[in-house]
């Protein structure tokens, strides 16, 4: 394996603070690997890297066979392969826990999700846990299928709203809907407030939206729900899960522009988890 090969991993404390530097522009992109983004030209070998990165200086440079390997190796999580697809070529601009950036060919990868352990042999996926419990009810739909989604709305996507949520802060969510602000918003790519409560398994806060009158029927402009979002993490909350299902059981099989249902971005390590909690829940499983 040539020097262009070698993978490193940037340790999970170096990555958390660069999640918290990055969190502070008041935008939401975790999966923003898709999206348009004029200001990101194709200069970007020009572009400073992240001090944490800079510091640690494990960029890393995947050749095309390096890439297969990987695909090969965590092909089950649904995540790494598409993002190192080689037809996608926009970057993943998000650092933080469960994603990686590439930039230009660049890739750095943050394994909390633990997404390259080996499978056991008796170890099924998700999604096919699922099929098994819903049988001929089993049928995946394109996200475009459903017209329930709330519309895109920018007025009230402010920094100081994103903040809270992302620092779980319910007291300054509720001054902030006491002045009257919009809770019901996005950015200009579709990605809510929502989105990133389900993501950091913010139980709470999804319920004081819940109060607000704020709408869980979100769909950014990957398609991506906000259970998507839930099972992205490797830290799965299913309080969180359970409450995104039981307000829309759709969430469960719609497809993004991907075609990928959310089950397919649960990273391997914990697919023995939510096959507890599928066996667990099957009556609200078979309400789809």
């Amino acid at each position: 394996m040539n020097q262009q090969d070698k993978l490193e991993i940037v340790p999970q404390k170096e990555l958390e603070q660069a999640d918290d530097d990055d969190d502070s522009d008041g935008s939401d992109s975790s999966f923003e690997d898709d999206s348009d983004d004029d200001s990101e030209e194709e200069d970007d070998e020009h572009e400073p890297q992240h001090p944490s990165v800079e510091k640690t200086q494990r960029q890393l440079f995947l050749s095309q066979a390096m890439q297969s390997l990987l695909r090969g190796a965590v092909g089950s999580t649904g995540d790494l392969p598409s993002m190192m697809a080689s037809t996608s070529v926009q970057p993943i601009s998000r650092v933080g826990s469960d994603t990686a950036i590439n930039r230009g060919g660049r890739i750095l990868y943050h394994v909390q999700t633990a997404s390259a352990v080996a499978v056991k042999d008796d170890q099924r996926k998700p999604i096919q846990v699922l099929r098994d419990i819903l049988g001929e009810a089993f049928c995946i739909r394109s996200y475009r299928d459903y017209d329930f989604w709330a519309p895109w709305n920018s007025d009230g996507y402010t920094m100081e709203l994103t903040s809270a949520v992302r620092q779980h802060d319910l007291k300054k969510i509720r001054e902030i809907a006491a002045k009257g602000q919009n809770l019901q918003c996005t950015n200009k790519f579709g990605e809510s407030v929502v989105h990133t409560a389900a993501r950091r398994g913010a139980f709470d806060i999804l319920l004081l939206f819940l109060e607000q009158g704020v709408s869980l029927r979100v769909c950014c402009e990957q398609g991506r729900n906000p259970l998507h979002d839930a099972c992205w993490t490797g830290r799965p909350d299913f309080e969180v899960v359970k409450l995104l299902l039981e307000y829309e059981i759709r969430f469960l099989l719609a497809a993004d522009k991907r075609g990928l249902i959310p089950l397919e971005y649960i990273p391997n390590a914990a697919w023995g988890e939510w096959e507890i909690f599928f066996n667990e829940n099957r009556d609200l499983l078979l309400k789809y």
